[in-house]
């Protein structure tokens, strides 16, 4: 079971004041949160050891026993009344979302020996005896998208760089397969997305150790912690461009991953993908894609969501990725070429007869951090082409900033973003008009009401390309630097 709300109210929530009426509902809380970590006791007493469920009556525990701490170090402090007043009444909302979970999982491990059905983090159908389990889950995301180009409309046709939009869309209709056969060791997950017409994930996980396990099928590249964030689960309406400039994306192969040392401090993930692209179904040559990530946490892993809604403890993670990957020269295309003689000539520069492979390096650092409603996460790209000892080596950087903070009392969660990028285009026709690098400055704001599965967004964007040129028979052409301002706005439905 995933347990998506914190018990950490803040370390002040059940600060005691000289206000006889708050230590009145400071004593109270007290109580309840005893009795409530009386009756965890007595569900674990069912639960079989080794299952979801006693790993999930674990972490109630630790985040109880964080709870009483907290509750005990507030004694020594003093606030005033009204502001005492205002976070007990968080702490009982938060305590009676916490004996519901708690009487929701009794009643499911009551029901466990006759199979159930339910929803819980997702509708769900489980066998009595817990060997399968199928879980369906959906996120919705529609809006309205508008761009307005800082160049007249003539000359965007003419450089077919883009044109002014307008339009209400839908980004993502996608719904969610996932569970367990035969045990909980070995699970699965399949998703669909009915706005894109496309498989996301298909694959397989067998977890053969604590801190190993094996996935194989389709799915995210351990490359970007931005990319591997959930969609529904970011602060942003897209992500950055700098990373869609360097990472990989969804693909297919096999992956080992885990979490090692106390507290989960260190996290790795290996993997060897076909390396084609995120829409290829089979590999382009016979070489693969291969991956490292390693991330290291010293206080205990930063969740993999953006913002902090929870306003929890301090968290940082810090972490570097890896890949290499030789993929078929793009030359012929670059030179815009559609005579096959020549694309044939360029495409084999050695003469040994074979397609030319070219080596591409791509390393990225990942910072996030949290604290206490701040939010802060950034990434550093560079890519290092080598097309063999008959060309130059092509080199590629980008990176992008962002921080956020999260009011609780308005549920309100507003971000900043700063992207930079020097775009690779590979496989890209140069004759085209391109940009060498461009700059990106994001602003968001987010609501979530009703909790972080329904939110609406409003966001603002300010892109700048610069030396946009295309290489024709005459000579290199150009045009004056260009961008846009957009704005989108967007409204989340999730249930998982």
């Amino acid at each position: 079971m995933n347990w998506n709300y914190s018990l950490s109210f803040s370390v002040a929530v059940l600060l005691l004041s000289s206000s006889s009426m708050a230590q009145n509902r400071a004593t109270s809380v007290a109580n309840r949160l005893r009795q409530l970590s009386a009756r965890v006791e007595e569900v674990a007493k069912d639960v079989a050891a080794g299952s979801e469920s006693a790993a999930a009556l674990k972490s109630l525990r630790e985040r109880l026993a964080t709870l009483e701490s907290q509750l005990g170090a507030g004694k020594k402090q003093r606030e005033a009344a009204e502001r005492l007043q205002a976070k007990l009444t968080d702490a009982q909302e938060r305590l009676e979302e916490l004996e519901l979970r708690v009487a929701t999982m009794g009643l499911q491990l009551a029901s466990a020996e006759r199979g159930a059905v339910g929803y819980n983090n997702g509708f769900f159908i489980r066998s009595a005896d817990n060997k399968y389990l199928l879980r369906l889950r959906g996120l919705l995301q529609a809006g309205y998208h508008g761009r307005v180009h800082t160049r007249d409309r003539d000359e965007l046709q003419e450089s077919g760089l883009g044109e002014d939009l307008s339009t209400f869309a839908v980004r993502t209709a996608r719904v969610y397969f996932d569970g367990h056969v035969f045990n909980s060791r070995l699970s699965y997950r399949i998703a669909y997305d009915f706005a894109s017409s496309s498989i996301l994930d298909a694959f397989g996980d067998l977890r053969l150790l604590r801190g190993l396990r094996f996935r194989i099928g389709r799915g995210k590249t351990p490359m970007g912690r931005q990319q591997l964030v959930s969609r529904s689960s970011r602060q942003f309406i897209d992500v950055s461009p700098a990373l869609n400039a360097f990472v990989a994306g969804r693909d297919l192969g096999a992956l080992f991953y885990g979490d090692l040392l106390r507290r989960d401090m260190l996290q790795y993930q290996l993997g060897v993908f076909n390396g084609a692209g995120e829409h290829a179904t089979a590999d382009d040559n016979t070489d693969f894609l291969y991956l490292a990530r390693l991330v290291f946490s010293p206080w205990g892993p930063v969740p993999m969501f953006e913002g902090d809604r929870a306003h929890g403890d301090f968290r940082l993670s810090l972490g570097a990725s890896f890949s290499f990957n030789l993929s078929p020269t793009d030359l012929a295309v670059r030179e815009g070429l559609s005579d096959p003689q020549r694309i044939s000539e360029r495409n084999d520069l050695d003469g040994d007869g074979h397609v030319d492979n070219v080596a591409i390096y791509t390393a990225a650092l990942e910072l996030a951090a949290r604290y206490q409603g701040l939010f802060w996460q950034a990434e550093f790209f560079f890519r290092h082409e080598d097309p063999g000892k008959l060309l130059d080596a092509r080199r590629f950087w980008g990176l992008y900033n962002q921080v956020g903070y999260y009011y609780q009392r308005a549920d309100l969660d507003f971000a900043l973003r700063y992207s930079y990028w020097e775009p690779p285009d590979y496989g890209v026709d140069r004759t085209l008009f391109r940009a060498s690098g461009g700059h990106q400055f994001d602003v968001v704001l987010s609501g979530m009401p009703w909790g972080p599965f329904i939110k609406w967004q409003v966001q603002y964007s300010r892109r700048w390309m610069r030396d946009i040129e295309a290489v024709r028979s005459t000579g290199v052409e150009s045009v004056h630097p260009l961008g846009f301002h957009e704005i989108q706005l967007q409204l989340q439905l999730a249930f998982r």
